[in-house]
């Protein structure tokens, strides 16, 4: 009897743990540093704060959006790897990047919308044929 008043608890909890996450209010960061491309979807960044423990090289991940994966075996992805890091590269250095709605991801990295000078980047990736939405779950091969 012990353990199902336990369990019935923590099944409580866990749903009432995830419903306030639904309502989350997100933070955003504008005119951020930035640190590295890792490819074309996960970068890092300096954020504006004073604590360099907790802002510094901070790893973001664009919403949306996946890119190809720098590590894959298959050459053909690597090269469109390549190509999709060249491209949020260049387009980050282009102008002043901001993130909005940004929350985490399920590996712990911000996960935001990204801005250079007010244009999005996901929408731009998705454009240039060099990503396809992605919105969590299992990736498609």
């Amino acid at each position: 009897m012990r353990n199902s008043n336990f369990i019935l608890l923590l099944s409580v909890l866990l749903f009432l743990s995830a419903n306030l996450n639904a309502g989350k209010v997100y933070s955003a960061f504008a005119d951020v540093k930035l640190s590295r491309i890792i490819d074309g979807d996960t970068f890092t960044v300096d954020l504006p704060c004073r604590d360099e423990v907790f802002c510094k090289d901070i790893s973001v991940r664009v919403r949306g959006v996946d890119t190809p994966e720098m590590k894959s075996k298959n050459i053909y992805k690597r090269q469109s790897a390549l190509k999709a890091k060249e491209f949020t590269k260049n387009f980050l250095e282009a102008g002043q990047v901001d993130l909005l709605k940004c929350g985490r991801d399920k590996y712990f990295r911000l996960l935001c919308d990204v801005t250079s000078d007010g244009e999005d980047l996901a929408s731009a990736l998705l454009k240039a044929g060099l990503a396809r939405p992605y919105f969590g779950g299992k990736k498609q091969q």
